[in-house]
């Protein structure tokens, strides 16, 4: 946030008018298969979903979703991974019970790895599965608030 707050003065400073938004919380809310990259997402979603059970697809999906890209926003990475996915909005009521918890949460109860975890659970519900990306740091939020306000928060 400081960079981006820097970059804004500086346009400011150079005599461009400049302004900016900001969202005011650490996590964001989204399906958990439009958060994927699109090459293996596209289509329909019970196409998209067959692809997810082909071994080789899982395979290239997990690795890509363990490592930053530069042309698509990988949320479960900038996320900080498992820890900082929460599961949120199931809709198949037999896997319901993991509505609230996280993606290591998950994985740690069924003795699975994370990925995998959560790629069984979004087949089990039929790709509606929601998640809340934890992106955003306290600090980050703060430092953008007080841009607003012009002051320090407590």
């Amino acid at each position: 946030m400081p960079k981006i707050v820097a970059m804004i003065q500086a346009a400011r400073d150079s005599g461009q008018d400049v302004s900016a938004d900001m969202y005011p919380y650490v996590a964001g809310g989204l399906r958990w298969l439009p958060a994927c990259h699109l090459g293996w997402r596209t289509g329909a979603c019970p196409s998209c979903l067959e692809r997810l059970r082909d071994p080789a697809t899982r395979a290239k999906a997990k690795g890509e979703m363990a490592s930053e890209h530069h042309d698509w926003e990988n949320l479960y990475f900038a996320s900080g991974g498992a820890g900082g996915v929460l599961v949120s909005g199931i809709e198949n009521p037999t896997i319901k019970k993991f509505d609230g918890k996280t993606i290591a949460q998950i994985a740690a109860e069924q003795k699975k790895d994370p990925l995998e975890a959560l790629m069984d659970l979004v087949l089990a519900d039929k790709g509606q599965t929601g998640a809340l990306y934890f992106i955003a740091s306290e600090d980050d939020l703060r430092y953008g608030l007080q841009q607003i306000l012009d002051q320090p928060l407590p």
